[in-house]
């Protein structure tokens, strides 16, 4: 890849090394500088080519003869280590009036769905937005367009490791803030549940303290208090935020100083108004509130709303921002599907296992055996055959996925992870197929998962916390998949998998 600028020159965007992440820069980002003018090559490192914009010389380069007469260069600098085609002499100084920062990004982006025309206006980044996002046309008459995350795990296939970077990167930029005293870090249903326990981990693991995590949820549990809200453009607009199980918990819910809100992208904070205001008026004390999403596209107008709506400091935090706008192509056809994706308001409590809606002061641990177990049903961990391994979440209980990804991807093994939806969306765009069936929660509803080649991967794992019922033992058998229960034990923030082969 690379891009011409107006002068003569190119930059060439390289291959990642294999480095530590930062939280400004992810590993797709890091690169050298090459300029081409007419015949001769320059390449710089970062180092020269900052020495070279301050009138310095850039250090000599050393050309290796071939021949076939295309000389190659092996090293030009300590910091680099490649070959790349290279002619004898190179310009003492790069092009006048370009400058070392990143590059210009485009500013304004218009996507073209069966359903509208979507307009983005961004402001510059440091990554580009289509590492983080794609986008697609969604089955639905309030909002008739859907952003793909590519780094959440949910419509799209992503790697462990670069979901646990999106995790880090936002729970750093949060603690930048300096948080002190106690906080609640809430994930949002459905999508957004496995980012929201992610940023809290990562937040802990940077030292975090005096913490609770709860994520918000669309099933009913009888008998327990909670907070009620609902979200504008969603499909089902039934939310609801428990308070906490444990007294300690509970504690920490109605005093904590800081609420940290944590959604995969935000169109005008509303929602989060709404969820501001109700624990509000259970927590007087509340101070600061954090907004933290992938993707915030909220207006400046939306964010000046929330602000003097919530009445306490309001951070935003975000991997990229701007504003969007949609046209809507009031397409008659498409305008008349519809999916319905309510529930039926039973109660789901003897079928939920993963604690995150009632709340969890830690993060989640699994025993020491699952990596073993797994092994038992067959999974080689080494195998010759080149395809990851695929591990499925299901509907709010992404956690689990990651967590068990995370541990195969620490023993060597290549994963991608994934997880069934409600939310129902057109072919098209960045959604290449979609697979139906039936909810595994007792609602009778359809859930999907997107993006699906069974062939791409060795093996499929899906983890879920209820019981194997014939919906799942449905996809297990299609799939040839393993199921993974999730399941709580004894001991204080662990759980394990039991795994079964249909």
């Amino acid at each position: 890849m690379f891009w011409t600028p107006p002068v003569n020159t190119r930059r060439f965007w390289l291959k990642k090394p294999k480095h530590k992440f930062s939280t400004s820069t992810p590993p797709i980002l890091d690169y050298r500088n090459y300029f081409r003018r007419g015949e001769r090559l320059l390449a710089l490192s970062r180092q020269d080519w900052q020495r070279c914009l301050k009138g310095g010389q850039p250090s000599a380069p050393t050309g290796l003869d071939l021949p076939n007469k295309k000389p190659l260069i092996e090293h030009l600098h300590p910091n680099i280590h490649i070959w790349m085609p290279l002619l004898k002499e190179a310009p003492a100084s790069p092009p006048q009036n370009l400058s070392h920062k990143h590059l210009p990004m485009p500013q304004t982006q218009t996507i073209n769905l069966a359903t509208g025309k979507l307009t983005l206006n961004l402001t510059p980044g440091k990554i580009p937005l289509k590492r983080l996002l794609g986008f697609a046309a969604r089955v639905s008459s309030k909002r008739k367009f859907l952003l793909v995350s590519k780094v959440l795990g949910k419509h799209y296939p992503v790697s462990p490791r670069m979901m646990a970077w999106s995790y880090r990167a936002l729970a750093r930029q949060t603690l930048q803030h300096d948080i002190t005293g106690e906080s609640v870090w809430i994930g949002m249903a459905e999508t957004a549940t496995g980012l929201g326990y992610g940023v809290f981990a990562a937040a802990v693991a940077e030292g975090l303290q005096h913490s609770l995590f709860m994520q918000t949820t669309r099933y009913h549990l009888d008998g327990l208090p909670r907070l009620g809200f609902d979200e504008a453009h969603s499909h089902a607009t039934d939310f609801f935020l428990y308070y906490p199980e444990r007294s300690d918990d509970q504690r920490r819910f109605f005093n904590a100083q800081t609420l940290v809100l944590i959604d995969d992208e935000i169109s005008t904070g509303r929602t989060f108004l709404r969820l501001i205001n109700a624990y509000q008026a259970v927590n007087p004390q509340l101070q600061n509130v954090f907004i933290v999403s992938l993707i915030n596209f909220a207006h400046a107008e939306d964010r000046q709303r929330v602000e003097a709506g919530a009445g306490v400091a309001v951070h935003w935090v975000c991997l990229r921002e701007g504003t969007m706008h949609f046209d809507d192509a009031e397409n008659t056809e498409l305008d008349s599907i519809s999916v319905n994706v309510s529930g039926n308001s039973a109660c789901k409590k003897h079928l939920l296992a993963w604690p995150g809606r009632l709340g969890l002061a830690a993060p989640m641990q699994f025993t020491n055996d699952v990596i073993a177990k797994l092994q038992q049903m067959g999974v080689d961990l080494h195998s010759d055959d080149p395809r990851p391994l695929l591990v499925l979440g299901t509907g709010e209980c992404n956690p689990p996925a990651f967590m068990l990804g995370r541990l195969l991807e620490s023993h060597g093994c290549p994963v991608k992870v994934q997880s069934t939806t409600r939310s129902p969306i057109h072919v098209g765009n960045d959604i290449a197929s979609v697979c139906q069936f039936e909810d595994n929660y007792q609602d009778g509803i359809a859930n999907f998962i997107y993006n699906l080649n069974t062939r791409d991967y060795r093996q499929i794992i899906l983890c879920h916390e209820t019981p194997l019922c014939p919906p799942l033992l449905e996809r297990l058998h299609d799939w040839q998949a393993i199921s993974a229960r999730f399941e709580l034990t004894d001991e204080a923030h662990h759980a394990t998998l039991h795994f079964f082969r249909p």
